[in-house]
């Protein structure tokens, strides 16, 4: 029972994820080819009606997405204990949420921070997938 709960939040914590990936996704298809929406205004608009809520929504997703990890890792440590791979993507997820707290609360000059953001994100998928894997 607390094994199938532990998954149900890893799934959501998993979507809530790719969800705040997609904040990322959309701002660089819609900066990296201007010429593509100019030449189709409807799906340009479409687009951008679409970015808006993931922007919007980003900081509350990625907290979620923290927030529905701490679940999975409580039940999935009651039930198996302690499991390597998890706690690598679980202090990844969390480096990303402070570095993204960092960057919206204390608004730093430069690109740094987002650089860091970004960096972090990726080998948190790569951490997600490995964890996936070695993980029934």
């Amino acid at each position: 029972m607390l094994m199938t709960l532990a998954k149900i939040f890893g799934a959501a914590a998993i979507v809530l994820f790719v969800l705040t990936l997609m904040n990322f996704a959309l701002k660089w298809t819609y900066r990296n080819y201007p010429n593509y929406f100019k030449k189709h205004p409807k799906y340009a608009k479409v687009h951008l009606a679409l970015m808006k809520p993931f922007v919007k929504m980003h900081k509350w997703v990625g907290i979620g997405t923290v927030a529905t990890m701490d679940a999975h890792i409580v039940l999935a440590f009651i039930e198996r204990g302690f499991n390597i791979s998890g706690a690598v993507t679980a202090v990844l997820l969390l480096s990303q949420m402070f570095v993204g707290m960092y960057g919206a609360w204390a608004k730093p000059k430069g690109k740094t921070w987002l650089i860091i953001h970004r960096v972090v994100a990726i080998c948190a998928v790569v951490a997600l997938l490995v964890h996936g894997i070695l993980t029934d």
